[in-house]
């Protein structure tokens, strides 16, 4: 049996249904934590899984963020000091959640105005468009107009799809930012396996991407830098960006492209 046992936990979905994933070490009887999720509630699903799967006597041994967005550490209050070390590329990690932990409750403010907004005009609004020739009429008389509506209604639209989700319970009362900063390329020890820990080096999904790559197992976390079955978001770099951290993890050795994990599409 190989030294160490590598699963994915995966969801269905769209915004924020990210997905992370989990090493079993069998030397040592402990895990290594790939990403969290979005809330508590979510990240409670997620250990509740990893600790139905994995022995009793395991311990939480690393967190590995492959970067911080809000849907891959949010639920981190649940789970983070379960963990000996925390793992991120650079400063840009910490940088990410602070920007969030202090605009949180504006963002908070906005998720609930668009939610009402939908709920209440957005939707039925769609549903005219869709069923009259208003769509056409207000193109003709005005492109700029009709493309601020479409821009309105995907911001009141992509509001509903964080409905799901308990923002509000997040807990920035006390700080929890990576223990420890990857710089360049590193290694670490998970059971006999090696776990290459490979910052992207280039602004694409994130300023911060980090890859794991698990050769005992054949397996990348890729975490944003690849969709899954559509284009990578671009939230920091350009396109060229995305083209060359696309590029750096076909270049890993030994890794089939089925094997490498990405989120779903949205």
């Amino acid at each position: 049996l190989p030294s160490s046992q590598v699963f994915a936990y995966t969801q269905k979905g769209l915004w924020c249904w990210s997905n992370a994933g989990f090493i079993y070490d069998r030397v040592n009887d402990e895990v290594t934590v790939i990403d969290v999720l979005v809330d508590a509630k979510q990240t409670q699903l997620l250990v509740d899984e990893i600790r139905r799967v994995a022995p009793s006597s395991a311990k939480f041994k690393n967190l590995i963020y492959t970067h911080c967005d809000i849907d891959h550490w949010g639920g981190q209050q649940v789970a983070y000091d379960l963990f000996e070390t925390v793992y991120a590329a650079g400063s840009g990690c910490e940088r990410a959640m602070r920007e969030w932990s202090q605009g949180h409750e504006a963002a908070l403010r906005s998720i609930a105005i668009g939610h009402y907004l939908w709920e209440t005009i957005g939707s039925s609004l769609v549903e005219t468009l869709a069923s009259t020739s208003l769509t056409s009429r207000v193109l003709q008389f005005s492109p700029r107009i009709a493309e601020s509506l479409v821009a309105v209604l995907a911001k009141l639209n992509a509001a509903e799809l964080f409905a799901p989700f308990e923002f509000d319970k997040m807990s920035f009362e006390k700080e929890r930012y990576p223990t420890y900063l990857v710089q360049g390329r590193e290694t670490i020890q998970v059971g006999n396996a090696d776990v290459h820990l490979i910052p992207m080096g280039v602004p694409s999904h994130s300023d911060h991407d980090l890859v794991v790559h698990i050769p005992e197992a054949k397996t990348v976390f890729a975490g944003d830098i690849l969709f899954n079955s559509v284009t990578p978001v671009v939230w920091a770099g350009t396109f060229e960006d995305c083209q060359a951290a696309l590029a750096a993890l076909d270049d890993i050795p030994g890794t089939p492209a089925r094997a490498l994990l990405s989120r779903n599409p949205f």
